[in-house]
């Protein structure tokens, strides 16, 4: 007799892949699939990361504090 709340299987290891296939993986899939499968392994990560935060706005109130900001990060 099957328990009616048995456990669910544990998930199966992803194939260890050269980052080039996992490129042409993720040239088929849509910026909302990316989005959720980033968490899968380093070249999927760092794909996404680059596409998400490819464009940066950076806006201030006060110019001179802002130079004064941006003069620190270098």
């Amino acid at each position: 007799m099957s328990s009616r709340y048995s456990k669910p299987l544990p998930p199966l290891p992803l194939p260890e892949l050269p980052s080039e296939i996992w490129l042409k993986i993720a040239g088929e899939l849509t910026p909302e699939e990316k989005k959720h499968l980033f968490c899968l392994n380093r070249t999927l990560y760092d794909l996404y990361m680059n596409e998400k935060y490819r464009d940066l706005s950076l806006v201030s109130t006060d110019g001179v504090e802002f130079v004064e900001a941006m003069e620190t990060l270098k």
